[in-house]
């Protein structure tokens, strides 16, 4: 009976986790900035931490989805001021027409290694396109 409840569990956990992965279609290439635009890429690497979370996250209070783990959002951004955040973090930045952005989401230990916190910086395009081929778009 032990044997059974365990192996129940093991696969409920499976089940759960797995409709926290992005699950679109994987990405091909960078998209060009509509004129006058910008273009930001947010990218989720796959990690145990944070896994089951899913934050909905906003540009300049408009929705733009939800970033799962191992997935990646973009957004045409407007020039100027721009924020994007949800959940638990708010990101602020200047927009420039023309420029591509990346940022990385993702989740570092706190010191005693018990419990995380989510984490959001601008990466290099180099590391970005080493990365996004690995992602889904996040639907």
């Amino acid at each position: 009976m032990k044997l059974k409840l365990t192996i129940l569990l093991f696969f409920s956990s499976l089940f759960f986790l797995s409709g926290c992965t992005a699950s679109g279609p994987v990405f091909t290439q960078i998209e060009s900035p509509k004129p006058g635009m910008s273009k930001v890429y947010l990218l989720r690497r796959s990690a145990f931490a944070g896994k089951a979370y899913c934050p909905s996250l906003k540009y300049n209070n408009t929705p733009i989805g939800c970033l799962k783990d191992n997935g990646y959002l973009v957004v045409d951004a407007r020039p100027g001021e721009a924020y994007i955040g949800g959940g638990d973090f708010r990101l602020l930045f200047e927009a420039e027409a023309g420029k591509t952005y990346f940022f990385e989401y993702g989740y570092e230990p706190l010191p005693g290694y018990s419990s995380y916190t989510a984490f959001v910086e601008e990466v290099d395009s180099t590391y970005a396109m080493r990365i996004l081929p690995t992602l889904n778009l996040s639907l």
